[in-house]
């Protein structure tokens, strides 16, 4: 009886751990794919939608205009 608890037990723990593990390296890779790699695309987004610009390649050219402002 003793030995059916432990097993369901450790199969918890294990378990426990592995969610862990797996949702430490997905936000590994998240942080990777939407880091610095993402900023100047986010801006010029942003810049998009604020401005109403309509052209994405006039608001790169805004925020590359001024990249500590933005």
């Amino acid at each position: 009886m003793w030995q059916l608890v432990l097993g369901q037990v450790m199969r918890e723990i294990e378990r426990q751990a592995a969610k862990q593990a797996l949702w430490g390296t997905g936000k590994g890779l998240a942080s990777l794919l939407l880091g610095e790699a993402n900023k100047p695309e986010a801006y010029a987004d942003r810049i998009n939608r604020e401005f109403n610009l309509r052209n994405y390649a006039k608001a790169w050219a805004l925020y590359d205009s001024d990249c500590a402002y933005w």
